[in-house]
């Protein structure tokens, strides 16, 4: 899955997504993170981002997001935003229940794998639909948390696009303002 021709094909053929949501579904901590390394590199082509995934894989990948292995964690919610620069992509992943582990994901231990769900929130936070399912979900606290210079700047740029993309809904303002967040003073 690492060399581009084989990345298309593994989609094109229309078996290999359908084989690693199959292996996924094993439980074993091995295979699923050489599952979601596969998805990792399957997603970082663009000619994979529109209509090869469908809902059978987003909720393979979700449950690859709450993998006890942070590497597997890792791997899925990197896919997870590859994935996530296609508007339908979005509101599929939200309906396969990715909100919540994401969310989760922003408090990890690792500056990485905070980076990189801070990267999928602000995508899905360019929907208008998801942007109400964040707040709800608490994206907003762990967002704010990562704008402090103890994380890296990759931290950092990634939580201020998903503020941005939240605060473009007007009924979201507001909230954003709320002191508890200490959001403006930072920016």
């Amino acid at each position: 899955s690492e060399n581009a021709v084989n990345q298309v094909l593994i989609v094109d053929e229309g078996k290999g997504l359908t084989a690693l949501v199959k292996l996924e579904e094993q439980n074993d901590e091995d295979i699923q993170l050489s599952i979601s390394r596969c998805h990792a590199n399957i997603t970082s082509n663009a000619q994979n981002h529109q209509n090869a995934y469908k809902r059978d894989e987003f909720k393979s990948l979700v449950r690859l997001c709450w993998s006890r292995n942070l590497q597997t964690s890792e791997f899925a919610v990197m896919a997870i935003g590859n994935l996530c620069v296609v508007l339908e992509n979005q509101a599929l992943l939200a309906s396969s229940g990715g909100i919540p582990p994401l969310v989760q994901l922003l408090e990890s231990e690792s500056q990485q794998t905070k980076a990189l769900a801070a990267r999928s929130v602000s995508r899905i936070a360019a929907h208008r639909d998801n942007q109400q399912r964040l707040l709800k979900a608490g994206a907003l606290a762990p967002l704010c948390a990562l704008l402090h210079p103890e994380n890296s700047d990759d931290c950092q740029i990634n939580a201020l696009m998903g503020l941005c993309n939240l605060s473009s809904n007007v009924h979201n303002q507001p909230v954003l303002a709320e002191p508890q967040f200490n959001l403006l003073p930072q920016l």
